[in-house]
């Protein structure tokens, strides 16, 4: 799915090296460490099957996970400290909202590529917000 908000993304991406933050991916130690301490993340799997998350925080948005590329699924995530386990996710994204056809594939995106990490996902944590109609 393409980012509807092309004309964004230089800002974005400005934004995410002012705060500091980079996207992590699946696979390196720097993505276990921010799964075992905890927290609130947004979520995006890319076109080449690859799992990003970046710290969620205001002015953070899903396209600096991907550099503005296409992806499989995009979301919120959260995980509880210590545990390797997702409490919550989601497919709420602005820039990649999936419509309601592909909806829960676009969530079971995520779902599966936490798992295939090693993050255990809760079943009563997963929230599809059902994507919208095609504008």
């Amino acid at each position: 799915m393409p980012n509807n908000r092309p004309d964004d993304l230089a800002l974005e991406l400005l934004d995410m090296e002012f705060s500091g933050l980079t996207p992590l991916t699946a696979g390196t130690q720097a993505f276990n460490d921010a799964v075992s301490g905890g927290g609130h993340f947004l979520w995006a799997v890319d076109s080449g099957s690859n799992l990003h998350i970046i710290q969620a925080q205001p002015g953070m948005h899903h396209p600096v996970l991907t550099g503005g590329g296409e992806v499989y699924g995009a979301g919120q995530v959260v995980f509880e400290p210590g545990r390797n386990l997702v409490s919550m996710i989601d497919n709420m994204t602005g820039h990649f909202t999936p419509t309601p056809e592909i909806s829960a594939n676009f969530l079971q995106q995520g779902v599966a590529a936490f798992e295939n990490a090693g993050v255990r996902v809760r079943f009563d944590g997963i929230t599809d917000y059902g994507g919208r109609s095609p504008a």
